[in-house]
């Protein structure tokens, strides 16, 4: 099993002085690197998750993907992971219903004009 760590598809080198020494960082600068990192490795999270359900043909939703990867349930519709998932669950042979792609009822499910 892969720790989060591992996940990372790169490892940053950070910026140094002419003489080799770190640069310095604002804190602005270090909180936004720790939340790039935090992403990546959730996002890291989510596709290794996908992979293993697909592979071992379990049936995929955007919720069951997002408690198996430890995950907000938001983030397996953020762009960039959706698509994937998408295509995963059309590949298992059934349709993604559009409330799971979070766009809504459709035209048919909302009520018409009440008589």
């Amino acid at each position: 099993m892969l720790k989060d760590a591992d996940v990372t598809s790169s490892d940053k080198i950070r910026d140094r002085t002419s003489d080799g020494a770190p640069a310095k960082r604002t804190p602005a600068q270090v909180l936004r690197e720790a939340r790039a990192r935090d992403s990546e490795i959730k996002r890291g999270r989510v596709l290794k998750a996908l992979k293993e359900m697909f592979e071992a043909e379990e049936k995929i939703t955007f919720l069951k993907l997002a408690r198996t990867a430890r995950v907000s349930h938001w983030l397996v519709y953020a762009e960039g992971l959706r698509e994937h998932i998408k295509e995963a669950i059309e590949k298992q042979g059934r349709p993604v219903r559009e409330a799971e792609l979070g766009s809504g009822t459709s035209a048919e499910a909302r009520p018409g004009p009440v008589q």
